[in-house]
């Protein structure tokens, strides 16, 4: 009750002023005195005009100005105003409207990424966080869960060009292994039967190799470095990294090589240097099914809704997690590039496929890689 009669006074005090100029009704302080609305625009686009260049209209400049007449001396109007103590020192200079424009923008973009905040902030559930932290774990378990090629393979090895077949496979082989390794870490892939685990592995895994490339590819020298912790001079990973791309150039050729590290190029900046958007991908194209490059075996599925499931839950769970790195417009825009990027990864692992089958010294490869390349 109280608060509609504080309105209503509110309003009577309104009504209760009068402009200084035209005496009409108004309703605030404009440039320093009590004005409507329309003689405080007029000010506004005539108060910095010399007087000179405007003339009286009965030529005395003493023109009645009042409200509820259709045309005014704008002279004697503008005379009137500063008579009246309206001051032309209020109004904004151009660099002045840019400034206060400026900051109007800022602080629009300031609330904007406030706002945003607060409804990012929270898309991430506890469980995803666990989920994603977990994820991030059995990765880095899977790293360690066997010696890294380069703790193997010696440099001596590396530099046997004879040997380059033996060598490129073992090398496939440990980032299969670890691989396989982090997959058997999700808890989702444990659970289901084995015939599904072993079918999803040989459809999917040489697709994952190429994707985990990514998370070691270094583009500015087109190198893929080996994921050893222990090694900790730059200069010896880089060196070991230079052998093995001398060693694959024999053994794929260098058009092949180069085709692969333009693919790599191409789609890196799309997971903005995030290991964790990268380890989500593994596992959504792990349980993918439709573009695996084999896809008569994914039609022998025991449990296909099972692992459409899964597959969606993953998907759900990288957009969320987009959507709180960035904003909703910004994941969309993001999951759209890596839909595309998916098809580039895909075809690049049929074609490595083919070129692995291509080569004739079967008898040295591993029964692992034969399987997953589909080697008989």
């Amino acid at each position: 009750m109280d608060k509609k009669k504080s309105v209503g006074k509110m309003k009577r005090r309104r009504d209760d002023l009068y402009c200084v100029v035209c005496e009409g009704s108004a309703s605030c302080h404009n440039f320093g005195q009590i004005s409507c609305h329309s003689c405080k625009e007029f000010f506004r686009r005539n108060a910095r005009t010399s007087l000179e260049k405007l003339k009286c209209v009965n030529g005395e400049t003493n023109c009645q100005i009042r409200f509820d007449m259709k045309s005014k001396c704008q002279r004697c109007r503008l005379i009137k105003c500063f008579q009246s103590g309206m001051r032309k020192d209020h109004l904004s200079t151009p660099e002045e409207k840019l400034s206060k424009q400026k900051r109007i923008e800022e602080n629009r973009s300031i609330r904007l990424t406030k706002v945003n905040h607060e409804n990012t902030s929270s898309i991430l559930t506890d469980i995803d966080q666990f989920c994603l932290l977990q994820i991030s774990n059995a990765y880095q378990t899977s790293i360690e869960s066997i010696p890294s090629a380069s703790s193997v393979i010696s440099f001596d090895l590396l530099a046997n060009k004879a040997l380059s077949f033996t060598t490129v496979t073992e090398i496939d082989k440990i980032s299969a292994m670890k691989l396989i390794n982090f997959i058997r870490l999700i808890p989702e892939f444990e659970s289901l039967n084995e015939e599904d685990r072993i079918t999803l592995v040989k459809s999917n895994l040489v697709t994952l190799l190429i994707v985990r490339d990514l998370l070691l590819f270094d583009r500015q020298h087109q190198i893929v470095y080996d994921d050893n912790i222990h090694m900790t001079k730059q200069s010896e990973r880089e060196k070991f990294a230079q052998c093995v791309k001398s060693l694959c150039i024999l053994f794929y050729g260098y058009e092949e090589m180069q085709i692969y590290f333009s693919c790599l190029s191409n789609i890196i900046d799309i997971f903005d240097k995030d290991p964790l958007i990268i380890q989500l991908l593994l596992i959504i194209l792990l349980f993918e099914r439709g573009l695996s490059i084999n896809n008569e075996q994914i039609s022998i599925l025991f449990d296909g809704k099972r692992i459409f499931d899964v597959y969606s839950q993953y998907v759900e769970l990288l957009f969320r997690y987009l959507i709180h790195r960035s904003s909703f417009t910004k994941a969309i825009c993001k999951m759209l590039h890596i839909v595309e990027s998916i098809f580039q990864i895909h075809n690049h692992a049929q074609r490595y496929q083919q070129l692995f089958q291509s080569k004739n010294d079967y008898y040295f490869i591993d029964p692992l890689l034969k399987s997953l390349f589909q080697i008989k």
